[in-house]
């Protein structure tokens, strides 16, 4: 249901932050990692501060595979918020 209602979201609205970060998550829970990949690069597109996206995306890569990706992320997430755990643990 939630996928249903996040389609009808982006046909309305393809820029939405929420609707492109949850449809991601959804993509992720259900292993679709490259949809997921591209789901959470819109949603940074929309709001490139938003460092749960951020941490999603990396972690994305890091099942896809792409750990240079990952640590690329991940590392200006920490130059930007040098106090931000969850990046450091991912790191």
């Amino acid at each position: 249901k939630a996928q249903v209602t996040l389609d009808e979201l982006l046909k309305k609205n393809p820029k939405s932050f929420f609707g492109n970060y949850y449809l991601g998550k959804v993509s992720l829970a259900q292993n679709k990692l490259k949809a997921a990949e591209g789901f959470f690069k819109k949603a940074l597109e929309a709001n490139p501060a938003a460092e749960v996206v951020g941490l999603d995306l990396a972690r994305t890569y890091a099942a896809n595979k792409k750990p240079e990706e990952a640590r690329k992320l991940l590392e200006a997430i920490v130059e930007r918020n040098p106090s931000s755990v969850k990046a450091r643990q991912l790191l």
